[in-house]
C-alpha cells in the first residue's frame, strides 16, 4: 500500500527534526568552546614569549645619549621613499602633495577599466 501524502509529510518532517536535533547536539559554540581554546592559546603563547625574553640574551645598543645623534639618522624602511623625496624636493611637496597624489591615484585604479566587456 502506498503511504498517504499526509503520512509522507509527517515522516519527512520527523526526519528533518531529528537531523536538526543531531546538528544542534554536534555544533560548537563560540562561547565557551572557541573562546576558551583561544584564551588558553594566548596564555601559553604569552608564557613562551616571556620565557624566551628572559632566557635569550638579546643584543642591544649602548644606552641612549641625548647629546649624540646616531649618524645618519634613518627612518624605518616603510618611510624610506618619503625620506628620499625629502632629499630632492621641498618638504611640503615631498611630505604632503606627492603622497596625497599617490594615494589618490592608487584609490582610482579600480575605476579605470580598459576591457570592452566592462
Amino acid at each position: 500500500m502506498a503511504a498517504t501524502p499526509q503520512a509522507q509529510t509527517q515522516a519527512s518532517s520527523a526526519a528533518v527534526r531529528a537531523r536538526s536535533r543531531r546538528a544542534r547536539e554536534e555544533e560548537l559554540l563560540v562561547w565557551p568552546d572557541l573562546v576558551f581554546i583561544e584564551f588558553i592559546s594566548a596564555v601559553l603563547f604569552t608564557i613562551l614569549i616571556v620565557v624566551l625574553a628572559v632566557l635569550v640574551d638579546s643584543v642591544l645598543l649602548d644606552r641612549a645619549n641625548p647629546a649624540v645623534t646616531p649618524n645618519p639618522s634613518k627612518a624605518p624602511w616603510y618611510f624610506l621613499n618619503l625620506q628620499e623625496l625629502l632629499l630632492h624636493m621641498h618638504p611640503a611637496l615631498a611630505g604632503v602633495v606627492v603622497p596625497t597624489v599617490a594615494l589618490i591615484a592608487l584609490g582610482a585604479i579600480p575605476y579605470f577599466d580598459n576591457t570592452p566587456e566592462g
